[in-house]
């Protein structure tokens, strides 16, 4: 089983055995996921940003992290989501939105690149 897969089952298996799966809609993991990155979010604005503070608070940093992630897992399993291939799919995009000659080295916006 694929890695991406199996914390799938781990997490939908977690939230069956305390019979949560009933309150899943798009909706609410979508707002569940936006909630728990704004907490990720907390510790990464103005001088929590530094690499001192990371070290510091890392273990909560990285549970707020894995909350965000399980609650995209959950979102991508209930609106049957393949993460991998649309991931893949959705690189090869970007790639040609912003090849390497024109945007190496800067942030342009992929609809300016042409006027640099």
């Amino acid at each position: 089983m694929k890695q991406l897969e199996q914390m799938t089952k781990e997490i939908l298996d977690f939230n069956k055995e305390r019979d949560w799966i009933k309150f899943f809609t798009p909706k609410d993991l979508l707002l569940a996921m936006i909630i728990e990155a704004g907490e990720l979010g907390d510790h990464l604005v103005w001088d929590r940003s530094s690499k001192e503070y990371f070290e510091k608070h890392k273990e909560i940093i990285e549970d707020e992290f894995s909350d965000t992630f399980s609650y995209m897992l959950l979102l991508a399993n209930e609106l049957n989501i393949d993460i991998e291939s649309v991931f893949k799919r959705k690189l090869e995009k970007t790639k040609l939105k912003y090849p390497i000659e024109k945007s190496k080295g800067h942030t342009t916006k992929y609809s300016e690149l042409d006027n640099i």
